[in-house]
């Protein structure tokens, strides 16, 4: 199913707003609008478990946050953040100069996520799974460049 039938589904039957769906092979991402978790989630957790029934893969519902740093705390739920740090970057692209000749640079964002020492293992998941799922969604909402778990 594509991006915007994931979403229309789960609008309907959720009765949340859905800000965006990632589809990751066995797993499906929700983005909610923000203050639209526990309506997406249900009772009890009970749509989750239909969405799950339906899709037939794995679901997790994020809310989304203006917030950068609030933002990147709900991509690592359920696991305990103990602090995040962002820093900006001023990065040489290489092989560009500019009129004067001088190296182009471009700004990068990067999050400095300190996980709680017993959830490290799990929020970066088996292969990288986790660590590469928040990276992705980071990048495509709030345009962070870089996560890193330490």
């Amino acid at each position: 199913m594509e991006t915007i039938g994931l979403i229309t589904e789960a609008e309907k039957r959720l009765r949340a707003r859905i800000k965006d769906a990632v589809d990751e092979g066995e797993r499906i991402v929700f983005i909610t609008e923000k203050g639209h978790l526990g309506q997406a989630l249900g009772k009890e957790a009970k749509n989750l478990q239909m969405m799950r029934d339906l899709l037939k893969k794995d679901v997790k519902f994020v809310e989304w946050d203006e917030d950068k740093q609030i933002f990147i705390r709900n991509l690592f739920k359920p696991f305990d953040v103990a602090s995040i740090r962002m820093e900006t970057l001023a990065v040489a692209v290489p092989g560009e100069m500019d009129a004067s000749g001088q190296p182009v640079t471009k700004i990068k964002i990067r999050a400095i996520v300190e996980v709680e020492a017993k959830d490290k293992g799990k929020a970066i998941g088996k292969a990288g799974r986790n660590i590469s799922s928040i990276r992705h969604i980071a990048k495509r909402h709030q345009e962070i460049d870089e996560v890193q778990i330490v």
